[in-house]
This record gives structure tokens, sequence and C-alpha cells, in this order.
């Protein structure tokens, strides 16, 4: 696993400043979770974009988020701002990126399920399987029963709801762990022969 950059503490801003900070942090870091290899690539070319419109790196280094997501150290006397305005923002490309990743990886985890799902019909251990995954037995809580399920995008996958493109927004795609639906989908796909892919 690649190493997420070192964010350094952000007391000295103003509360104001500090949880805008603080709520891209988190963006940033599922941003950075779900693809840091594509992340890093997208954000290069729009960091040279505003490097280009804004007088360099010197121009860049007064906003707060542009240094949230290139990784780098800031100092709370030097930034002025907390991000561009507009189509500059480093914010919306932080949203824009996770949408669009949230909802390649919603087609990925969606895909498996369509593999697994026509097994269930002729298995009778797979289909108890998967039911005691969703709705848990006496050792386990199941994924009903949490609190967070609805935001999960992999959730609306196999509980039969859809989600379009615009429904990604304030999403996280999977679960962790011994919740995380796509490693149960390819534990399932393995079981019933198909390619995890």
């Amino acid at each position: 696993m690649e190493k997420i950059p070192r964010q350094e503490n952000i007391e000295g801003f103003g509360n104001e400043m500090e949880s805008k900070i603080g709520k891209l942090r988190e963006k940033y870091n599922q941003a950075v979770a779900l693809n840091i290899e594509s992340f890093f690539d997208d954000f290069f070319e729009f960091a040279e974009k505003l490097r280009g419109k804004y007088n360099g790196q010197d121009g860049c280094q007064k906003y707060a988020a542009f240094h949230i997501a290139s990784g780098s150290t800031f100092n709370p006397e030097k930034i002025k701002e907390f991000d561009f305005s507009g189509e500059d923002s480093v914010e919306k490309f932080v949203d824009d990126f996770l949408e669009k990743e949230l909802w390649l990886g919603y087609g990925r985890i969606h895909d498996k399920f369509s593999r697994v799902y026509p097994f269930f019909k002729g298995n009778r251990s797979l289909r108890d399987e998967f039911n005691s995954f969703i709705f848990g037995t006496d050792a386990r809580k199941g994924l009903d029963s949490r609190d967070d399920k609805y935001q999960c995008a992999a959730f609306h996958v196999i509980s039969g709801s859809t989600l379009d493109k615009k429904d990604m927004k304030g999403r996280f795609l999977d679960f962790e762990g011994d919740d995380s639906i796509e490693t149960f989908l390819d534990n399932m796909l393995k079981k019933v022969g198909g390619s995890q892919g």
C-alpha cells in the first residue's frame, strides 16, 4: 500500500478555517484511499493549471486547499484563503474525483454481484451465506444492522436499490474488514468458479 502524504496539525487558523480544512482532509483521505495513483496523476495536471493561472507555486501557497491536496506542508501565517473559487476550487476537484471513483467502484461491484446472483437460484447454501452476510446470524451482526448502510454505495448494489451518478455525493464505496461487500463477492465468485476481474 502506498503511503498517504503526512498532514500536519491545523491549529492556528481559527475555528472556521480549521473546520473547512478538516472536512477537506477527510475527502482527500477518501479520494487517496480509493485510487492514490489516479488522484495524484489527475491532481498534478490540475495543479499545473493553477500554477499557470495564479503566478506559479508562490501564488498557490496562500491557499490551504492547495497544500492539502498536494500533501505539502504549510505555515498558518502564510495562508490567506481556504480555496480558489469556481472551477479552480481544489475542494470541487476532490469532490469530482470522489464522485468519478465512487461511480467506477460502484460499477465494478455491481458487475461482480451480477455474476454471483444467478447462482443463488440453484444453490441454497450460497443463498443462505449471502442472507447471513446481509441480515446476520446469532454469532454475527449483518450489514442490515449498520447505521451507515445507506451511505455505502456497495450496500445499494446488494440490497437491490439503484443509484445514479448524481447520488454518489456524500457516500463511501464499501465497508472495511469483515464487512467488505466487494471482498465477500470476490469470495463467492471463487466458490462458483467465476473470475474476480
